[in-house]
């Protein structure tokens, strides 16, 4: 095919014809292409969105998560201390009663103890009254003269009159 060309219409200048029918042909893939292009940057903008709310979505559920598993946590720490607490008190009462039963034990030996005491006293008296009386039948025995002398014992301490 010899070269065939076209005039422009507007400044006259002679066109080989298979560069305006290249033109032409480059125009309107060039025009598909940029089209095509434009709705698959649109279609990337539209799934940047739906990208950009689902990371919020997860961000979201990431912090309910983090609030869930710190409540779960304070929730058993709290059960942990009360656990401690009522270890603690059982065994401060066992204590106390392992006391309380170590002081009745020994208040009932003390109070053995005084009642000997008691007793021991009672027995001591007894025996001090029974000595001063035979100490003063032996000082009236003594006295055969008919001279009176009275010797009394009062708390342990001799007094004559």
């Amino acid at each position: 095919m010899p070269d065939q060309t076209i005039k422009c219409p507007k400044c006259g200048t002679q066109i080989p014809l298979t560069e305006a029918l290249t033109g032409q042909i480059e125009q309107s893939i060039k025009l598909k292409y940029e089209a095509e292009a434009a709705e698959k940057a649109k279609e990337l903008d539209k799934e940047k969105i739906i990208l950009t709310q689902k990371a919020k979505e997860l961000e979201a559920k990431g912090q309910a998560i983090d609030e869930q598993v710190a409540e779960q946590l304070k929730a058993e720490r709290k059960e942990i201390a009360e656990a401690e607490r009522k270890k603690i008190l059982a065994e401060q009462a066992e204590q106390t009663k392992a006391l309380e039963g170590e002081l009745e034990e020994k208040n009932q030996k003390l109070k053995e103890f005084q009642r000997q005491e008691l007793e021991l006293r009672k027995q001591q008296r007894k025996l001090q009254e029974e000595g001063n009386g035979r100490r003063a039948q032996n000082n009236w025995k003594a006295l055969s003269d008919g001279g009176v002398t009275i010797t009394s014992y009062e708390n342990n301490s001799l007094i004559h009159r």
